[in-house]
């Protein structure tokens, strides 16, 4: 069936799974819905417009405005939508008014299809969702505090990086930090709405509010603006006209600036879902504020005035100038009830209390604290929240009444509704039920908690508190959020939802599951362990992984949390952590001790295989190199034509180091955080990435070997040396791409040394049968390639037994093979910057060697050819202590273990300085012994590399510390600056000068080796600025 909408931001929605016929439960129409969507996709637009270009003085109430209206039940009117719609685009083109006509538009201040975020994974549209759904709940709350004149710089702020981030695509691993930052700066804006409430209208104090209504005109103002309250107080004053609060207006009755208007009578009806019937016939007109407004009747239709961003298709509208005589006028036309009404609250209570904010509250801190060390206060409850109009929500009325009666009750919202009318007596003269506001003054119940925890000496968690929470729209989302950053675990939030019925988010540490058995269905504990159910978080929004900090006894376990229409009997037992599952993630985190053993011990235990494994990696070229450079008569001719092979010998490795070095990272990220499935994904879309790159490198290589060998600085000489070499190791690549890239995988799990084994085994096959083949079988060149490919076939064969096998945490599953765009794409941008590394390595060599040829000959290519491979030397080591290193940020990285990952980093730096430095040292004064390691035949080929060697290498020795920072942003999951800083010095800085400094320098040989040690110097100055400039920012999202 044809979707008409996509909606699913409130609790009601249609089957618990979201709207999508011609009209919403809500009562909105798919066009109305689309327009919304289509309001939404401008407002991202709008903020990406003003990330590098300066905003106006209204981008910020617009942007609010414009959040507020898309909230539930608050605009049900196309036509407003379309001038807010207007508005936004108009704002727009004033901060880029060039972008309209531009003519190569770079798409970076398009509006945004919502389409995308609605079809999207489920992963990233759930955290989007939540981004989204916050940050309209908090825009309200925002407008409320803007039109008292209160602003806050920092919230307005992270509205336009809020919008920002959800049109880009993003991964869970940087979404989640900004659901998390929407409670966090959602807590700042309450706070902003409570100062701005009370020091406009005074500190609420406790009132007792009648329910009933007095003969003549009156007049029912709902929704939360209590500045329009004050100004309809002002016009109807001595009008003999009436005033009756209605819905979440009610607390409006403790402020002592509104309280003092004496024609401000008394609360009308009840929550928002019962207007229909509540508003049926009535004789008074009715002012909608905010939401919640639901499609009006016919009977009562001609009374309905909507104001602020509040609007319904024929319905009269009170514009900016708050002018409401047209109200005014309506109350006296209809006169109101002839004589005075009793009315009474849904459980019969006349009367209703209100005005215990947190100032009233904490103004009796002492009594309060001294009868809960008496006992006569046992417990806290806080029970409120949005009400809704799904059956079943009774449950709360009957949850107040069976409290105990030593037990004080703590209400906000509309949910209150269900019982504030109850008459439950008092406790040392104060009420049992307190009604401290709005959903806002969440607020007010969050400084009481703080408070309290602060009198008794403990953490909120440990208070006698336990909250019941009830949600409907996207303020109760924002709110819900907020406690998630505040650390605040104990609560218990039921939503009537399909295939739901509650959510339970109890900590339940020392406590039995069963003494909450009558609440939570289907639990089950085990003996000395937690465990937690999370049936749903919000009924409707697919909260994708919530990370559920333990005591610190227990290892941070990451649930998957499903929205309620996909809750079936598999997926339910799947939010089941068993104790045998927890013990064995424990005790296999102790086993590679990568988060609590000494670092210093474990950089060795991780970092010297795998340095080892690396100076082995080399011996599988350098033994060709040294063999093949010995070769009678011909060694100084092949080995160059060797050297023509090195850039076709990085390009594989560059390809290889794509997949491995992106998917390695982002594997032990997910390990840190116990997402083994997710890092299982990763493993298996690898393995298959590997294997179709590898074909189609092969086939693409074949076929044009001998022009670009040709395009390298072959010369006649050297060419026939070069082809036979490449031609065989270019058909035997996908076992180098497989041992390459998912060798790292092993190491990633902390298996060091089984991934130096690998390497290894490879390597002692390559010595064994490079003579083998090179001499005994008289193949020549031919026969190192050989060689070559038989040993990494070998060790191909090694990795896929280990991967496949009992040992390895990780293995690769059939079912994970199939690549899915979400799961390569991410590893593919982590990995980008090992692949330029090693592509430009491959691109330098090619410059180097083109330009050597062109100005020295064959023999200059030869000496570049040692030159490399020394540099090899000296490198692989340093790589090798950084891929060791690797696990060990990463890990912790993920694990928020941010001391850990300094040291790391700190010991990763100064050891790779300190051997880069020494290695130098060795090269600058004895050059020829590396010289004649790979010929001894040639006293020409010896005088140019000795002379060269001190130039090229003149600054490797500072070089390590670019290496150690890039190789930590990569662990880090920065992508971005380490792909800059390996583009830096190979795209941005060698390669022009290899080519632009024989301009200036009259020896043109001296000057093509020149051009390394400057680029290696300012590229690692550069690095280094980065690294100082981002490393703080980058922990702290830990």
């Amino acid at each position: 069936m044809e979707q008409k909408m996509f909606c699913f931001q409130c609790e009601q929605t249609a089957g618990c799974s979201g709207c999508t016929g011609n009209a919403g439960v809500c009562g909105k129409s798919a066009n109305t819905a689309k327009l919304q969507d289509e309001l939404t996709g401008a407002l991202i637009g709008l903020a990406k417009s003003c990330g590098n270009n300066p905003k106006t003085e209204n981008t910020d109430r617009i942007i609010i405005e414009g959040l507020f209206t898309t909230i539930t039940n608050v605009n049900f009117n196309d036509e407003t939508l379309k001038e807010m719609i207007a508005k936004v685009k108009a704002e727009k083109n004033k901060i880029v008014p060039d972008c309209s006509a531009c003519q190569n538009p770079c798409g970076n201040t398009d509006d945004y299809d919502m389409n995308n975020l609605w079809n999207d994974n489920e992963d990233i549209r759930s955290l989007k969702s939540l981004i989204l759904f916050g940050i309209r709940g908090m825009a309200a709350y925002a407008y409320h505090a803007m039109v008292l004149g209160y602003t806050s710089d920092e919230v307005n702020s992270f509205f336009y990086r809020a919008l920002s981030v959800i049109g880009y695509d993003m991964d869970m691993d940087l979404l989640l930090p900004v659901v998390l930052e929407v409670g966090e700066k959602n807590l700042i804006c309450m706070e902003l709405l409570d100062k701005a409430n009370t020091e406009t209208f005074g500190t609420p104090t406790p009132t007792t509010v009648p329910l009933s209504v007095e003969k003549g005109p009156f007049i029912v103002i709902t929704g939360h603006d209590l500045y329009d309250l004050k100004l309809l107080l002002e016009q109807t004053k001595d009008k003999g006209i009436n005033i009756y609060t209605h819905g979440e207006m009610l607390p409006a009755h403790a402020y002592p600036e509104l309280k003092k208007y004496p024609h401000l009578k008394g609360n009308f009806g009840t929550a928002w879902q019962n207007q229909q019937k509540e508003f049926d016939h009535l004789p008074a007109p009715i002012l909608y504020t905010t939401n919640c407004l639901m499609p009006v009747k016919p009977s009562y239709a001609d009374r309905v005035f909507t104001t602020e961003v509040v609007s319904y298709p024929e319905m009269v509208h009170i514009g900016e100038e708050k002018d409401f005589t047209p109200v005014i006028e309506k109350a006296l036309e209809l006169g109101g009830y002839e004589a005075d009404r009793e009315m009474t609250g849904i459980n019969g209570g006349k009367t209703v209390m209100t005005g215990f904010g947190h100032g009233t509250v904490l103004g009796v801190a002492d009594q309060v604290i001294d009868a809960v060390k008496s006992g006569a206060i046992s417990h806290f409850f806080l029970v409120g929240g949005c009400d809704g109009a799904r059956v079943g929500r009774n449950y709360y009325t009957e949850f107040v009444k069976q409290t105990p009666k030593d037990s004080v009750i703590l209400t906000l919202a509309c949910g209150k509704y269900r019982f504030n009318d109850l008459d439950l007596g008092t406790i040392g003269g104060l009420p049992r039920i307190m009604d401290m506001g709005q959903c806002n003054d969440a607020y007010s119940a969050i400084k009481v908690a703080i408070a309290l925890a602060e009198a008794f000496d403990c953490n909120v968690n440990e208070l006698p508190l336990s909250m019941v929470l009830s949600w409907y729209e996207q303020k109760a989302v924002c709110i819900l959020l907020t406690l998630l950053h505040l650390g605040i675990k104990k609560y218990l939030s039921w939503t009537n939802s399909a295939g739901v019925s509650f959510t339970e988010y109890f900590e339940l540490s020392g406590r039995k599951l069963s003494d909450f058995s009558d609440q939570h269905p289907g639990g089950r504990s085990e003996k000395n362990t937690w465990l937690i159910e999370v049936c749903h978080l919000y009924s409707n929004i697919e909260c994708a992984r919530i990370r559920l900090l333990h005591c610190e006894k227990c290892v941070s376990l990451i649930l998957r949390v499903s929205d309620g229409r996909f809750c079936t009997k598999e997926i339910r037992r799947k939010f089941y952590l068993t104790v045998q599952e927890e013990i064995f993630m424990e005790k296999e985190t102790e086993k590679q001790n990568l988060g609590s053993g000494s670092i210093p011990g474990l950089m060795i235990k991780l970092a010297v295989p795998t340095i080892i494994a690396q100076l082995v990696n080399l011996l599988y070229n350098l033994v060709d190199r040294i063999y093949i450079g010995h070769i009678r008569e011909v060694g100084d001719i092949a080995l160059t034509g060797l050297g023509l092979c090195f850039p076709v010998l990085m390009m594989v490795t560059a390809f290889a180091m794509l997949i491995g070095s992106g998917g390695a990272p982002r594997a032990a990220i997910y390990m840190g955080k116990g997402d083994n499935e997710t890092a299982e994904r990763i493993l298996g879309n690898s393995v298959t990435s590997l294997i179709v790159i590898s074909v189609v490198l092969t086939i693409f290589l074949e076929a044009v070997a001998e022009p670009i060998l040709w395009m390298f600085g072959a010369s006649e000489k050297t060419l026939p040396f070069a082809l036979g070499y490449m031609r065989i190791y270019v058909a035997g690549s996908i076992f180098v791409m497989m041992t390459l890239g998912l060798n790292m995988f092993i190491t990633t799990q902390g298996f060091a040394k089984i991934s130096m084994k690998t390497v290894l085994i490879g390597a002692i096959c390559n010595i064994i049968l490079d003579p083998l083949f090179i001499f005994a079988f008289h193949m020549g060149v031919k026969g190192a390639a050989v060689a070559t490919i038989l040993s990494q076939a070998v060790s191909a064969v090694w990795v896929f037994s280990f991967l496949n096998g009992k040992q390895t945490k990780l293995r690769i599953r059939k079912e994970y093979l199939k690549v899915q765009p979400q799961i390569i794409l991410p590893v593919m941008g982590l990995g980008l910057a090992s692949f330029v590394m090693n592509i430009t390595e491959s691109l330098i060599n090619i410059a180097f060697n083109a330009s050597l040829s062109k100005y020295g000959g064959d023999v200059a290519v030869g000496a570049m050819t040692i030159l490399a491979s020394i540099m090899q030397l000296q490198f692989m080591p340093v790589q090798g202590l950084g891929q060791g290193a690797q696990p060990l940020i990463s890990y912790n990285y993920g694990a928020a273990k941010v001391d850990r990952v300094k040291k790391t980093i700190r010991i990763l730096i100064v050891v790779s300085l300190i051997y880069t430095m020494a290695f130098w040292l060795f090269v600058e004064c004895f050059p020829g012994v590396f010289v004649q390691l790979f010929n001894s035949s040639s006293p020409e080929l010896y005088e140019m590399t000795t002379w060269a060697a001190r130039i090229y290498m003149g600054m490797t020795g500072i070089f390590g510390i670019q290496m150690a920072i890039q190789q930590t942003f990569m662990s880090l999951g920065q992508a971005k600056l380490s792909l800059f800083i390996a583009c830096l010095r190979k795209i941005i800085l060698l390669l022009p000068l290899i080519y632009l400094m024989p301009m200036f320098i009259e020896n043109k040989v001296f000057a093509v080796f020149l051009a390394e040690p400057v680029s290696d110097f300012i590229s690692v100055a550069v690095a280094s600025t980065l690294f100082l400039c981002n490393i703080k920012k980058i922990l702290a999202k830990a």
